[in-house]
């Protein structure tokens, strides 16, 4: 297999909407990371929109941003509901 130039390389960005996940963030980000691991010809960042949990999830989704560039969080005033958090999600989506 060739190496692929980072800058030769297409980006996909993976919109992931949350409320109250606190148990399952963490998972999901490293199932995420696992898919991308197989795909060495993609960029790719992860953007999480948590609509307004009442639990930690926004303070994981936090950590996680923190200690990795391609991860974006969101969180909303209120809850807006799924659709709004898919919608908000492609908004924040780098363009390449």
């Amino acid at each position: 297999m060739t190496e692929t130039n980072s800058a030769d390389r297409k980006l996909i960005s993976v919109v992931v909407p949350a409320y109250n996940e606190q148990d399952n963030v963490e998972s999901v980000y490293r199932a995420v990371l696992a898919v991308f691991d197989t795909m060495p010809a993609y960029e790719f960042e992860i953007i999480f929109c948590d609509n307004h949990s009442t639990d930690e999830t926004f303070q994981r989704l936090t950590e996680i941003a923190t200690s990795d560039h391609r991860v974006k969080v969101v969180r909303f005033a209120r809850n807006f509901g799924f659709n709004r958090s898919v919608l908000t999600g492609y908004r924040l989506a780098s363009r390449s």
